[in-house]
């Protein structure tokens, strides 16, 4: 629903901007859909509680998945700089060895 209002509210802020002399307050474009959230919740009839509550809904729910999405990113970056710090740590073994069998010839 979210996406659909955006695409429907994007559309027709271009198309007010295209219309020569016309200076109209809502001729914005929306760049992503928290500001087409943030200006349809100001739109809306404050009697269609349902409709806001599912619009907020969606909003909520479109933040936790980028949110997870995140998280996951984040686990990845972690378990890399883990097995990179375990390599180091066996690098480092390695060149004390080298260094111990220099030393001895």
């Amino acid at each position: 629903m979210l996406k659909l209002c955006s695409k429907k509210l994007t559309r027709s802020g271009r198309r007010m901007r295209a219309t020569p002399d016309k200076n109209d307050a809502f001729a914005v474009f929306f760049h992503n859909d928290s500001d087409v959230a943030k200006h349809l919740l100001s739109f809306l009839d404050t009697n269609s509680d349902g409709l806001v509550r599912r619009v907020s809904e969606a909003v909520k729910m479109r933040s936790l998945q980028q949110r997870l999405i995140l998280e996951q990113q984040l686990a990845v970056v972690q378990q890399q700089l883990a097995a990179a710090q375990q390599q180091l740590h066996v690098m480092q073994q390695q060149l004390q060895q080298l260094q111990q069998l220099s030393q001895l010839s």
